[in-house]
This record gives structure tokens, sequence and C-alpha cells, in this order.
């Protein structure tokens, strides 16, 4: 869902920006004092907008690191996370009173780096949404 609100976001600076450049300026005299050019306009419209989208696409990769989704299961030493049917595991520290297995959660927290063999291992600091049984 978050990641939707940063997409409307963004289409929404988008539209905005186009409408701003469409608009036509008035036509400027070469060596008229006071009057800018179209190209000068343009930078104007075209900085802010590069900007601003680039600041919203760093915003969504920092933030989206912080949070897995998957199916909560029951693991021998503990709880698991697992992502895209089986094929990625999490094994679950933290804060995991709250996570029952069985159920298709989303979690904030933070990663560690992979030790041996084992599942990769994720430090939950909260249950942001639970989604019901997984399928």
């Amino acid at each position: 869902m978050a990641k939707f609100r940063w997409i409307s976001r963004l289409a929404a600076v988008g539209t905005f920006a186009l409408l701003l450049a469409s608009s036509s300026p008035a036509n400027a005299q070469p060596g008229t004092p006071g009057l800018k050019s179209e190209v000068d306009t343009g930078i104007e419209i075209a900085i802010p907008v590069v900007v601003g989208v680039t600041a919203l696409v760093i915003y969504a990769v920092v933030h989206s690191s912080h949070t897995l989704e998957g199916c909560a299961v029951t693991a021998s030493d503990g709880i698991e996370l697992r992502q895209n049917d089986g094929q990625q595991s999490w094994a679950l520290l933290g804060e995991t009173a709250s996570i029952k297995a069985g159920e298709r959660v989303r979690l904030s927290g933070r990663r560690q780096k992979k030790t041996g063999g084992g599942p990769r291992r994720f430090v939950v600091s909260k249950l942001v949404k639970d989604k019901g049984p997984c399928p």
C-alpha cells in the first residue's frame, strides 16, 4: 500500500510539472531586458521537478528496506517469515509475540547480516499489518 502512495505522489508531481511546462510563456525578444526566454523558464521548471523526483525515489528506497512481508511459519528455533512462495526465509527476532504462525504479515524492523548456512535474520520492531491467513 505504501508503494502506491509514493507512486501516486510522484504522478501528481509529474502532472503538475507538465501543466506548468505546457503553459505558454511570453515570447521574449532577444536583448529585451526583463523578459525570460522559453529555455530559461524550462530550466527553472525542470530543476525542481528533477530534485523532487530524486528525493521521492531515495525516500522510497530507504524506507522500503526496513519492512518485510510474507507468511509467518513455525520453525525449529522460533518463528520464520517466508517470502516468494517459500524461496526466501527470515528467522524473526525481537518483538515476535504478536506474530501468529499461518498469518500473512508486514513487519517493520532491521535486517541482520546472514551468518553461516541458516536463514537470514530480521529483528522485528513492530507488526505493521496482519493481512489474514496465508494462501
